[in-house]
């Protein structure tokens, strides 16, 4: 994959988030996005607000999709009530860690990951 800016990215990785490992698909974008999501099943309340280190979230979806699914909440509770198997897998966890605001500013690291992002579909 190539992109329009050359550096050395520390860390990558992707995981599968699967129900069979415990996962829940509103725990894990409560804490990525450090807010709050209600999962609408089993009206349990994920809240990660009080965690501040969290300088940029957003939701990216293709623009053939539903644009009411940018809503965290809305999104989430989906994944949830349409993967009902046990073994399923419930999204992709994708971290990239980039160089701090030494080398990039936050707008510069914003447009690299869309980038990545981009790059990936």
């Amino acid at each position: 994959m190539r992109i329009g800016v050359e550096m050395a990215i520390q860390f990558a990785r992707i995981e599968f988030l699967s129900r069979s490992k415990g996962g829940n698909s509103c725990c894990k974008a409560a804490y990525n996005a450090r807010t709050i999501v209600t999962n609408e099943q089993t009206n349990i309340r994920y809240n990660f607000s009080h965690k501040k280190d969290n300088v940029y979230h957003t939701v990216l979806i293709p623009a053939y999709v539903n644009q009411k699914f940018k809503n965290i909440q809305t999104l989430m509770n989906e994944v949830e009530q349409t993967e009902k198997l046990r073994t399923s897998q419930l999204l992709k966890d994708i971290v990239i860690a980039l160089p701090d605001d030494k080398e990039l500013n936050l707008e510069d690291r914003i447009k690299i990951t869309h980038e990545i992002v981009d790059a990936m579909e």
